[in-house]
């Protein structure tokens, strides 16, 4: 289970090293429960030959059964880490996605150089590199309400 926890912790840190300096804001922490179990589990390994005596005995089962559960919230831990980058840039992916979307709408209406400004306003947010992505999206619905309204504008 060591070598699980290992593994999805290196995950979740490989991911929210590429998130941070894409997503600007506070970062999910790090986790580190690996390191600490390996410890603990190194001296249970030691001890265990030492123990001949059945108090002896009990205390190691219960400190196994601990760290056991420790493992089991390190896995978890990790495991929602990198769901939570992963759905930062998801996030933020999608914000593209919907900007694009509106893009074509508005050239479709031929309303391209007219809306520049705020087409260009949230494109800037959502492709630089510490992106924003609250101001991204309000600029992109922004620029969403703006093509609506100059397409009813000129429908009426």
């Amino acid at each position: 289970m060591l070598e699980e926890v290992e593994a999805a912790e290196r995950e979740a840190r490989v991911c929210r090293d590429h998130v941070a300096p894409r997503i600007l804001g506070t970062p999910p922490p790090q986790v580190a429960g690996a390191a600490a179990l390996a410890v603990r589990l190194r001296v249970l390994r030691d001890t265990g030959p030492a123990a001949a005596g059945s108090t002896l005995r009990g205390w190691l089962l219960g400190e196994l059964d601990t760290c056991e559960r420790a493992a089991a919230r390190s896995l978890v831990r990790a495991r929602r880490l990198n769901a939570e980058c992963t759905a930062l840039l998801a996030r933020r992916n999608r914000a593209r996605g919907r900007l694009d979307a509106y893009r074509s709408e508005a050239a479709a209406r031929g309303l391209i150089e007219e809306l520049g400004e705020p087409y260009e306003a949230a494109r800037r947010l959502l492709y630089s590199s510490g992106c924003d992505l609250p101001l991204a999206e309000l600029r992109v619905e922004e620029y969403h309400r703006a093509v609506r309204h100059e397409i009813d504008r000129r429908q009426a």
